[in-house]
């Protein structure tokens, strides 16, 4: 699955928050991810055991209360 520009209108309009999303599936069920933002240099891989950004391993914070979550979209 391929989205060779998400974030098009930041795209057109020259705000750096855009990029390429490479999902890859097997039988129907998704099995990597990646996302690469090539202004900012960033280049995510995540497997659904390990997500990676340029290399390195991320996580998510801890939160016990869907209050503390913060959500991005």
């Amino acid at each position: 699955v391929l989205d060779p520009i998400d974030g098009t209108k930041s795209f057109i309009s020259a705000v750096p928050l855009f990029g390429t999303l490479i999902g890859l599936l097997h039988r129907g069920r998704p099995v990597l991810g990646c996302i690469h933002q090539p202004i900012l240099g960033q280049l995510m891989i995540g497997d659904g055991r390990e997500t990676t950004l340029n290399g390195e391993p991320v996580r998510v914070r801890d939160c016990s209360r869907i209050e503390e979550a913060t959500l991005l979209c």
